[in-house]
Parts: C-alpha cells; structure tokens; sequence
C-alpha cells in the first residue's frame, strides 16, 4: 500500500487503539517504540539515507518509556527483531532495517531469517513522513504507561513532572514559556511588541487560544484599556484587580474598542503575570469542566458553586500544591495541569478499568488469611512476614485506623465490599497524608540520628559557613502532634520556618505603630532598589553581610504560611504575625516617614505584649541581624510558648479534641535502631509517653530543647523477615512494639480463577502453597515466598490474557522466585531443585528445570590432581534458559509439575504437545 494512504490509516489505527479499554498493551508497547523512533529521528536531524542504531532506539525506549516488570521489554524486543505478527498492526509498515553483516535495506514485508540480528532503523522516507513524526512527537502516552498503583494525582505528576526531557513538546513549551514570563518580569513598561503578543498572538508561548484573540487592528484601538489591564495584573494579581480588568474591558466593549469581549486573553495575561498561584485552563467554561473532573477523579472538594476563573484557577493550584514538592517550577506544574486537561476521556477509562479490575464480588472474602485484625491499635506496632505478603500494602488500613478511629469503625459498620471499603480507606489515607498527619520513612544502614530526629545542618553563603540545628521527621511530627491541642489558623504554614524580625528598633517607633496597624513588615536600606528580580547593585554589595542576609531573607525566603515574631528586645516578642503575601518594593516608603521600601504582607495575630522567647531559643539572646530565621523555634513550639504565657493569638485556640498522627517506618529492621532513635528509645514506651505518670522528658543534644513523646503518636514499622529473623532484632525494640504476623495469602488468587493456556490449568494459590511448605521443611517460615510476587499474573488472569499471564509467570520465576531461592539456600542447587520439584523431572536436556552434570575430576583435570583419594567427581548445575521458543519455561506444564504429582517428561518440547497423561491438573 502507498504510504501517504497508509499515513492516514496510521492516525485512525493510533487513535481507536489509545480510546479502546481495557488497553491493548501490545499496541501501545508497538506504538511507544515508533514514537521513540521518531523522536530521536527529528533530533538528530539525519540525511537521507542515514540510521538510528539499535543502541540509540533501546536506550530512548527504556529511559522514556520503560514499564513495571519485564512484560514491555519484552515486547519492545520483539519490535526491534521485527518478528510479531499482529493483524492490525501496521506501524512496521514505515520501519526500514539493516541486518548485521549486511548493507541491504529491509522492511519488514521482506522474508529475513528470523535469527537475523538487527542493527539499524529508520522511517521510510516518502511525502508525509515529517507529518508522521509530529503526529508521533505530539502522542502523550504518560498515562497510559503508568501502573495501576500509581494513577493518584501524586503519582501522575510525579510522572509529567518527570517527561520534561530535552527536545519533547512539553520542554519545547516550557522554554518559550520561561523565556516570555522572564521578559515581561524584566521590564518596567509593556512594550508594544508584549502588549501584541499578550493580546494579540494565538499562541505566544504562554498558551494557545484557539477559539479567537484580540485582531491587530483592535489591539491599536484599544491601546490604552490593554495597558491599564496589563498594569494592573502586572503590579500585584489578585481578584479584586482581576474584577477591575474585567471592568475595564467592558468599558473598551462599550466604547466599541473592542468587538467582544476577550475574557481567555485576558485569563491568559493573568497566567502570564502570576504563574505561581494561577494555572490554565484560560477559557471559563473549560476551566469549570476541568475542576469538577478533577473534584470527581481525585476527591479535591474544590467549591465551584459561583466561583468564576480567577477564583477556580487559585483554588485549582492550592489544591494540588499538597501532592508537589515545595520547590516544584510552578510553569511545569501548569503544563501539567494542561496535559491532565486534555487526557480527561483517556484518565477516566482508565481510571473506570482500575476499578473494575480491582472490584470484588459482595461475598469476596478475599482477604483471607491476611485480614488481620487490627482493631485496638497499639501506640507501636511492626508488620512482619516475608517478602512480597503486602506489608507496605497493610499500613494503609493500620495508619488510618490509628490516626482517625472513629472514622475506621464508622466505615467498618458499613460493611462496604472490600474494592470499595480499600478506595475509601486509600482516599482517607491521602487526605490525612496532606495534612501530614501521617508521615512516611524508610529506614535504610546508613540512615542515623541526624535525620531522624535533629542534627547540624550546614549553610553557606558568601563563602562562609554556618550550622543550624535541623528537626528531623520524627521530631516534627512529634511537635505537630504536640501542636493538636491547638486549632491553628489555616493562614499559617504548622511546618514553615520562624522568623525574628526587628522593625527599626526594639522601642516604641513610628514606623512599626504603622506596620502593626496595617498588617505590614517593613525594613530599610531602600538604596538596594527592588530585590525581587534578583539583581544586586553596588550599594547592596557594598553593605555587611548581616544586611546582606536581612535583605535577602526579607525578599526572597519569607514565604506565605510562615510566622513571624517582632522583637522588643534582646530576649523578648512583642508581636506574632503570619506572612500572608509576597515581597514588593514601594519606593514611597511607609507614607508617614521616607524610607523602609522593602515590604512584606504580615497579618498580625497578637501585639502589645512582651514575653521572654530565651527559654525556648536554645537559651540564646537574639541576634544582631534585623531579619534571619529562628531555627531553634519550631511554629508549634512558638505558638505553644505564647498559649502557656497568656497571650489569646488570633485564629488560634484550644481544641476539645486530640488529634492523633502516625510515623509509617517501613523496612524498620534495616536501619541501626540504636544509632536512629539514641536516647529517645526509652521515650516511646506508652507508660513514658507524656501525660503518663512515668512520663519521662529528655534534653536533646543539638538544640539543647526539652523533649518528650506525646501519647497522640502511633509508630507503625514493617519489617521484612528473610533480611533479618525477629530472633535477632534488637532487644531494646523488640520489647516496646507489638508484632503482627503478615504471611502469604494465597486467597487472592483463588478467587481469579486458574492460569488456563491451551486446556492446562495451574492453581496459582497451590504453586506458591506448595513451594513455601517445601522452604518452610528446607528452612524456615521467615523465608517464604509472598503473593504480591505473582499479582501481575493475577491481573492479566482477570483481563482474560492468559498467554500473557503464562509470559509474565515465567518473568516471576526468572526475577523474583530463583533469585530468591538461590540468595535463601546460598546456591545450594540441590535444595532449590526441591522447592521447585525438580528432583522428580528426567534430568535431561529439555525435561528438567535445573540439569545436574557430573564432572569426573580423571577426566577434566587428568591423573594426579591432588583433589583428594574419596572424592573421584563433581556435580554442576545448569539452570535451563528462560530465552528461546523452546524453553521450558515457555511451558505450561513446567507450573503444573511443580506443585503436581505430573511430571515434565509428558512435554514434547519439539512439536509443543503434551501426553493426555501429563497435561491433566493434578
């Protein structure tokens, strides 16, 4: 067929097989591979005639679009060898090849010995062929590539977060992205040339407009109304300046300066200006749509009810801020939150598959031997079992049973069937994690007592060094947990920083009666000019370092959320606020003195009181500097610190109820718990937990602070048991936790049904029984093999993809089963031939798992070989090959023989039969 008509069959085959579920994996695997042909041909700009080399093509597939296990890289190596024949695959169809050894051009229509090895690609070259590379450049396919467990809204932009590479589209837009905010930032007055292409281009690099931006010729006549917008959402976005511009761009429509109104354009200078708290999409109605899926896919409870965009877009952003990392580029996070935008048809069908793939029967009782009861929680607990029995799974049902009760047995009462009570479950478990009520750490040999509970950290400026104390995460939680007691304003950030600020003198002055009446901070040194572009002049240079630091603390690293207390002495605060905006530079000043341009909005929740703050700032007087952080004060601490002293802070009040939090250890038993937890072991002991009457408080030694567990803390660890016995965990820790067992449950497959290829059946659940019952006999219990090895066999069992169940099964035992068995027996092949009953199979080639050779020591080494006068030979041992057509492993009777009386002679490796004798389920 010509391939300019094959092109637009091409499109329609791409189209209906990323819109069809369940997924075709094979297709978009086939697919995947194309697009990274395409990429990399675009980037390397090859001449006619020139290859991409079968290195290069691997590489691209597995940096971008590798996936869990080995299923796909398989399936990418049949791609490359060209040896796949799926009927309405077609994509092949533009490949051309060179074999090694050769210098012939093939294609795939071309009749090449399958052994033949690959060792070049290209896209035929014909008419359409750069519109067939854009339209694979442009293909998103991060969604589709993305593991059932990882479609939460962390785990998708942990995924786009991480597709931003050199030459892709959404680099490409990020660029002229950066590149045009970056112009308008470093600019006094909007120059003609912004203004047209703010208003004026359909697509400038902020967005593209599809539906209609402002015509040249209006852009000229409404001159004047463009500016005053562009003015003000430059100076300062907010909504009320947002309502302005809408206002003034009535005006230009009823002054006929404009033809309609153009309210994306203007959303779209809005983004433009503010990147960082506004995001797309620009068109109202869109955005709408898009915060109620999101509402819908992710439970974000976004209040649409009479919000217009400028309040959905802030509220959009707020919202996932909770699932990013602080220092996230907020321009990446907006093409991200495009991207999901435009993927809604796709993230619903995919999400609607996870959940009927997952949906159990009302009568499932699939949690078997694993529903473990975990009611009465204790303070400390540990999960233990061997590896792969869904210990990391369970912490979910633990974490939230312990942090909130009285929802756990309010769901409980329910009686939901186990799909939905474990959405539910899950859902609750984000919700408490944003509000980082339950935390998450692993424990790993070098991890030590700095970062679990407090150590020096090392900053450095100018050249110069300096050390502060730095809570580690048990630390903080325990302080947030201490905090509880306390419902604290939302305005303030309960993890952000402290800081001590001196406004023109510790005594009663002009300008700081203005700031605390105004909700205001301000400082001096007004000759730096604006600081928030980041440029230094030399007045700035030239002044110490200690106003240096004020300067660039008070500009740059204040941020939102934070709290801030204004000192009236060297010990003492006098007033407690919360920064509530962002740095700007009025060169007015104050208006009731000249000077102190550099501004910061403070809310200020309590002044006119004086209380000492030495006692909890490690002992130490306040420092010099005008601004710099408390590192020594936690907001918990300080807010604690004012409540204890009688000062009513706004916003912040007792609570009636306790809230409880979680720390989840996982691989607990990894870490040296003496090195990790030092002193405070004692510490988490219930009776010595604070308001205990054996309440014990320590002095820690960094920060000198006082310290205690609350009794609101519930420390729960998982602890895998064939890296290290309970036997021979430490003592110390041993007697403080409870334990609960976590072994294999081999329910969770008895309710799929069997592995079914050709008629053969195998009993996953009695498989997995029967070679831990061997290993149990050779070893021990703490040495089994767990179910969560074979869920991918499982999953491909429910979407009725048997053959690719039988391959991934075979991928199990070559990754997971033998590596573990050879690590348990110390490659004692003997005993590992017994777990998987082997020793039962002709030990000749082809009809056994593990083939044992004797070697004759006469025979190898000749006479005298010194190797002693009893031993005359050896026994080696060969684990049969998991690659080639013919590999047992390929088999499924190998399965069926492992757990079953059968044996696999029965198996005619040549002609792929098997005796009626053998092929029965034993």
């Amino acid at each position: 067929m010509d391939l300019n008509q094959q092109f637009g069959l091409y499109e329609e085959y791409v189209k209906a097989t990323l819109s069809h579920f369940p997924m075709d994996k094979t297709k978009l695997n086939c697919i995947a591979v194309f697009k990274a042909l395409a990429e990399l041909t675009d980037e390397q700009k090859l001449n006619r005639g020139e290859f991409i080399t079968r290195e290069m093509l691997q590489a691209r597939v597995s940096e971008r679009y590798a996936a869990n296990a080995n299923a796909r890289r398989q399936e990418v190596n049949k791609y490359l060898s060209q040896r796949f024949r799926i009927g309405s695959d077609i994509e092949p169809d533009f490949v051309q090849f060179m074999i090694e050894g050769d210098s012939t051009i093939y294609s795939r229509a071309d009749n090449v010995d399958a052994g033949s090895k690959r060792t070049a690609y290209r896209i035929a070259d014909f008419p359409k062929k750069d519109k067939l590379i854009a339209l694979l450049r442009r293909l998103d396919l991060t969604l589709y590539r993305l593991p059932k467990s990882e479609l939460t809204l962390q785990g998708i932009f942990t995924a786009y977060l991480g597709a931003f590479w050199p030459y892709s589209p959404m680099q490409e837009w990020h660029g002229n992205y950066a590149q045009f905010t970056r112009e308008l930032r470093g600019t006094d007055q909007i120059t003609d040339e912004q203004l047209t292409k703010l208003w004026g281009k359909q697509s400038n690099g902020i967005a593209l407009i599809k539906q209609g931006v402002t015509p040249a010729k209006e852009v000229v006549s409404a001159k004047k109304h463009l500016l005053k917008i562009t003015s003000l959402l430059k100076n300062l976005s907010n909504n009320n300046r947002y309502q302005k511009s809408l206002g003034i761009m009535d005006k230009a429509s009823e002054d006929n300066s404009i033809s309609r109104r153009y309210f994306s354009v203007l959303n779209r200078t809005a983004v433009a200006f503010d990147s960082a708290n506004l995001t797309f999409p620009v068109d109202s109605n869109t955005m709408l749509k898009f915060v109620r899926f999101m509402n819908d896919a992710f439970n974000l409870n976004i209040d649409c009810k009479q919000a217009d965009w400028y309040e959905l877009s802030t509220n959009l952003k707020k919202a996932v801020a909770g699932y990013l990392d602080e220092d996230v580029d907020p321009l990446k996070v907006n093409i991200v939150l495009w991207r999901i935008n435009d993927q809604q048809d796709s993230l619903k069908n995919l999400l609607s598959e996870q959940s009927q793939m997952n949906e159990p029967t009302e009568n499932d009782n699939s949690q078997g031997e694993n529903n473990v009861s975990l009611m009465n929680e204790p303070l400390n607990q540990i999960l233990y079992g061997p590896p792969g029995t869904g210990k990391t799974y369970h912490t979910v049902e633990a974490a939230v049973k312990a942090a909130v009760p009285e929802y756990f047995a309010a769901l409980e009462a329910k009686k939901l069937v186990i799909y939905e009570r474990r959405k539910a479950l899950k859902s609750k478990y984000d919700e408490l994690v944003e509000q980082k009520r339950i935390r998450f750490v692993t424990f790993h040999q070098s991890y030590g007592y700095e970062e679990f509970v407090e150590g020096l950290s090392a900053d450095t400026e100018g050249g110069q060094v300096s050390y502060r104390v730095k809570d580690g995460i048990f630390k903080q939680v325990c302080d947030n947990a201490k905090s509880s007691v306390l419902n604290i304003n939302a305005d303030i950030n309960p993890d952000g920083n402290v800081w001590k600020i001196s406004i023109e003198s510790t005594g009663h002055n002009n300008r700081k009666d203005f700031c605390l009446a105004n909700d205001l901070a301000a400082i001096g040194w007004d000759d730096t000019g604006d600081l928030s572009d980041g440029f230094r002049n030399e007045y700035f240079k030239d002044l110490g370092k200690n106003n240096q630091n004020s300067l660039t603390y008070f500009s740059s690293q204040m941020q939102a959320g934070d709290l801030v207390v204004c000192i009236n002495s060297n010990t003492s605060v006098e007033a407690v606020g919360v920064v509530c905006g962002k740095y700007q530079y009025d060169e007015h000043g104050l208006g009731i003195e000249k000077g102190y341009c550099h501004k910061l909005p403070v809310h200020w929740l309590a002044s006119g009181f004086s209380v000492d703050f030495k006692s909890i700032n490690g002992n130490k007087q306040f420092s010099l500097p005008t601004c710099y952080p408390l590192s020594r004060i936690s907001v918990a601490k300080a807010l604690n610190h004012l409540k204890a002293n009688g000062v009513v802070v706004e916003g912040v009040q007792s609570s009636n109820e306790t809230k409880n939090y979680v720390l989840v250890i996982d691989e607990i038993n990894r870490g040296n718990i003496s090195k990790i937890f030092g002193e405070l072991i004692t510490l988490i002991e219930p009776s010595k937990r604070t308001g205990s009457t054996e309440a014990i408080e320590l002095l820690l030694p960094h920060s000198g602070d006082n310290f205690s567990i609350p009794s609101n803390l519930h420390i729960i660890g998982t602890m895998n048991t064939a890296d290290r016995s309970l036997a021979l965990m430490d003592t110390a820790l041993r007697r403080r936790f409870d334990f609960i067992e976590m072994m294999p449950n081999y329910g969770v497959f008895r309710e799929h049904g069997a592995l079914n290829v050709g008629g053969v059946k195998v009993d996953l659940a009695e498989l997995l029984k029967i070679m831990n019952e061997r290993i149990e006999v050779l070893y021990d219990r703490e040495h089994m093999l767990g179910h969560a090895f074979f869920i991918p066999v499982v999953e491909l069992i429910e979407a009725n993809e048997h053959q690719n169940a039988l391959v991934e099964l075979k991928n199990v035992f070559k990754n997971k089963v033998l590596p573990l068995l050879q690590e348990y027996f110390f490659e004692d092949w003997n005993r590992i031939r017994l777990v998987l009953g082997d020793n039962r199979n002709d030990n000749s080639a082809g009809n056994s798992l593990i083939t044992v050779s004797e070697v004759r020591f006469d025979e190898m080494f000749g006479s005298n070989h010194g190797l002693g006068n009893y031993e005359k030979a050896s026994k080696t041992y060969q684990v049969s090959s998991f690659d080639g057509k013919n590999s047992i492993w390929n088999k499924i009777e190998t399965y069926l023989a492992i757990y079953s009386s059968k044996k696999i002679k029965g198996i005619d490796i040549e002609t792929n039969t098997v005796d009626s004798s053998a092929a029965q389920n034993g």
